[in-house]
């Protein structure tokens, strides 16, 4: 009987242990991810820079595994309408989808997060945001609530 009960007890325990959450591995795995992203960042940010016609210092870009945030200060969009913001966030993000296009360290990155603010020292003020997600043709598509 204890021989049975034993065997029940480690059958039942290797498979929780097996079935459980790996989230110490995905946190390596997401870290090494970044690690990779940064070396392409660089690039990435020039070539926003370049098609939107910006200066580069204002191009500000942060990512995670998953999701890249360009940030554009003080731009000439900011005095713009709002449609006009979403056209060149749209225009942004295809060039940004279209740098990490085949590059294994971008394959992650599910949303592209764009945001237009002013910037006077210290202060800073959010203009528009925009999310835009990838879609199942692997695409990124705005989100428009």
């Amino acid at each position: 009987m204890k021989k049975h009960f034993a065997i029940a007890t480690l059958v039942t325990l290797t498979a929780a242990i097996s079935m459980a959450p790996a989230s110490g591995a995905d946190a390596v795995t997401d870290a090494g991810q970044v690690k990779l992203q940064s070396e392409s960042i660089p690039a990435l940010r020039q070539s926003i820079a370049s098609a939107a016609g910006y200066e580069l210092q204002i191009i500000e870009l942060k990512h995670t595994a998953h999701q890249l945030t360009v940030t554009i200060v003080n731009s000439k969009q900011n005095g713009a309408t709002s449609i006009d913001r979403e056209r060149a966030a749209i225009a942004i993000a295809s060039v940004a989808e279209r740098g990490m296009n085949g590059k294994p360290e971008f394959e992650g990155i599910g949303a592209i997060h764009i945001d237009y603010i002013s910037r006077v020292g210290k202060e800073a003020k959010t203009i528009q945001m925009f999310d835009l997600f990838r879609s199942p043709a692997n695409v990124f598509v705005l989100h428009k609530t």
